[in-house]
């Protein structure tokens, strides 16, 4: 850990010039069919290390330091890769990557999400409709309307006639399916709710939504910074399955997100302890 941690300052060093949109990464090859997705400890690069070094091949300064490129760039890949990977484990068969339209519920979402919506067209590319909601897209879409944007696509996905629309709605995911949705509300392929450190903050809020989650009987994703926020908020999660006849899936509860954010970081109350974005799989549970 020390020496990655080396190794990224002296990255940061060589990249605090540059614009740091030209790190704002994800791979434009389309694949021709869809594969499961890796899920041992060299994942990441397995999956992706070659796109980087073809992506970064006129950078030579660059090319010794992949590693730490791939630890700056998947973060924000990380949530497009637990959403597919949350789809594998919680679909009986892969009749989901058939279909014509995948729609995604992004719950709890805020800016980090919605500024970052180019990777997830790695979701298109792979095999969508995605709704991004949640309060804190108040301040960039206004307290009481909802967006509809078509996002711009790569040219083979324009030539194939693929898209994505991103739906934003500033309210909580409750909030949204009461009120109409997407008119009509349909149940989504997938909800995940990435960070949502519901066992700290917005608890009684986040288990309204579980209630409508488990009442409607959507697949659903949470992941976590860390092990102990992962603990708590699978507790919820049982607690919201109680009387049910579902439970959390085995390989999505209280373990490391595969998929997982590579870059650690220091706990910043603490005296010793590192966390990731989406570091952990809080629990999922689905209804196939």
């Amino acid at each position: 850990m020390n020496k990655i941690c080396v190794r990224d300052v002296r990255f940061a060093d060589i990249m605090a010039g540059a614009n740091q949109r030209e790190l704002h990464w994800a791979p434009e090859r389309v694949m021709k069919a869809y594969k499961k997705l890796l899920t041992g400890h060299h994942a990441w690069g397995e999956e992706f290390m070659p796109d980087l070094m073809r992506g970064f091949a006129s950078m030579q300064e660059i090319l010794p330091m992949l590693d730490c490129v791939l630890r700056h760039v998947n973060e924000p890949l990380s949530m497009p890769m637990t959403i597919i990977y949350g789809l594998e484990k919680l679909h009986a068969d892969e009749e989901w990557t058939r279909k014509r339209v995948l729609h995604i519920h992004v719950i709890g979402a805020a800016e980090k999400e919605m500024m970052t919506g180019q990777v997830f067209e790695e979701i298109l590319h792979r095999l969508p409709h995605l709704t991004l909601c949640g309060p804190d897209l108040q301040q960039m879409v206004g307290h009481t309307c909802a967006a509809e944007i078509d996002m711009t696509t790569c040219r083979e996905c324009f030539e194939k006639g693929c898209g994505r629309t991103h739906d934003f709605v500033p309210k909580t995911y409750h909030e949204f399916v009461a009120e109409g949705g997407e008119d009509p509300y349909e149940e989504p392929d997938l909800a995940a709710a990435f960070n949502s450190g519901m066992s700290q903050e917005d608890t009684e809020s986040w288990r309204e939504t579980l209630r409508c989650l488990v009442e409607r009987r959507v697949p659903t994703l949470f992941t976590a910074y860390n092990e102990e926020e992962a603990k708590a908020e699978a507790a919820i999660l049982r607690e919201a399955l109680a009387g049910t006849d579902m439970s959390l899936h085995p390989d999505l509860g209280q373990v490391r997100n595969p998929w997982g954010s590579l870059n650690s970081r220091t706990e910043p109350n603490k005296i010793t302890g590192f966390y990731a974005v989406n570091g952990w799989l809080a629990g999922g549970f689905g209804f196939a």
